[in-house]
């Protein structure tokens, strides 16, 4: 946790315009991880950006059916190594330059 930022539940009311009870809440709920230290109550910026993470909004006009889809396929698929990711920008720039 070197060089990580530390916020208190009045700060991240502030920051996502929220009472202190809903962070309150959060954290009670488990959506938010916190440290004590001497006494006080902080929570760490990885525990805010791991929230957000999880929360991320899934693609609207979806079918639950579609998106169990896409997870599965999300998941199956395979690590791009940065040759492949190379090759991929490489199609996809020729690909944007015949269309222009």
């Amino acid at each position: 946790m070197e060089d990580q930022n530390f916020y208190t539940k009045a700060d991240l009311a502030k920051k996502f315009k929220k009472t202190e009870q809903t962070i309150h809440n959060w954290i009670k709920a488990g959506r938010l991880w916190t440290v004590k230290v001497e006494g006080s109550v902080l929570i760490p910026e990885s525990a805010v950006q791991d929230m957000l993470a999880a929360n991320v909004q899934q693609p609207t006009g979806l079918t639950r059916e579609a998106r169990a889809a896409i997870t599965e396929l999300v998941a199956a698929a395979p690590t791009l190594t940065p040759e492949k990711v190379a090759q991929l920008r490489h199609i996809l720039n020729d690909t944007t330059s015949a269309v222009a």
